[in-house]
């Protein structure tokens, strides 16, 4: 049998469904809470999660500092000088101003300082020229062998100056041949202007070689 206690909550959860379904909007249920009608056990106790070691004290002001590692006995003066002496100073390159508007550049590259007059090899002659005129001479002993061979080109060359004459000669017939026949023979004209065309190849060749 159910106590004066369920009874009254029971008439609160339906006061506030009732408010709830008149202003059409949920309200929070500060009244009825859940504790209430299952039973309020009491608070409970808060677990500590942390399980990691707890940090040592500050120190106070008046304690002294603590030092982490034992301090070494060197000569640290010692020590730096012997490292600034192997050290190189960059030295700031020379530039110069080369017009009003402020242009800057290094005065090694601007051609104002004697750069390549002060080498030691001014004035003596590369090595690539030297290489260039030991072939120079070898093209020339080449071309005093030449003539030799063009006294005897001759004797091969006529057949072919021959060749040529006769395509000359075949050439000037065609085109008084083409001259004569009228364009209601198509066909014919279409033979010899090939046949012109193969001659016209054959000499340009000719000419080249």
């Amino acid at each position: 049998m159910a106590g004066p206690g369920t009874l009254k909550n029971t008439m609160r959860e339906r006061e506030f469904q009732v408010e709830t379904m008149k202003s059409g909007r949920s309200i929070k249920r500060n009244h009825v809470v859940a504790a209430e009608r299952e039973g309020y056990t009491g608070r409970r106790q808060r677990t500590n999660r942390c399980s990691c070691q707890r940090l040592p004290p500050v120190p106070k002001r008046n304690d002294p500092a603590p030092v982490p590692y034992p301090p070494a006995h060197d000569n640290y003066i010692e020590f730096n000088a012997k490292h600034v002496e192997g050290t190189h100073y960059h030295e700031s390159k020379s530039q110069i101003v080369d017009s009003k508007d402020g242009h800057v550049m290094e005065l090694e590259k601007s051609g104002l300082i004697p750069h390549y007059t002060t080498k030691s090899t001014f004035g003596r002659v590369p090595n690539y020229l030297k290489n260039g005129h030991s072939q120079h001479a070898e093209t020339s002993s080449d071309c005093q062998m030449e003539p030799k061979t063009t006294q005897e080109r001759p004797k091969a060359a006529r057949p072919v100056n021959k060749e040529i004459a006769r395509l000359q000669q075949r050439w000037i017939e065609l085109e008084k041949r083409l001259g004569l026949i009228s364009f209601s023979r198509p066909d014919k004209r279409e033979a010899i202007e090939d046949e012109l065309r193969s001659i016209e190849l054959t000499l340009r060749m000719a000419a080249s070689s």
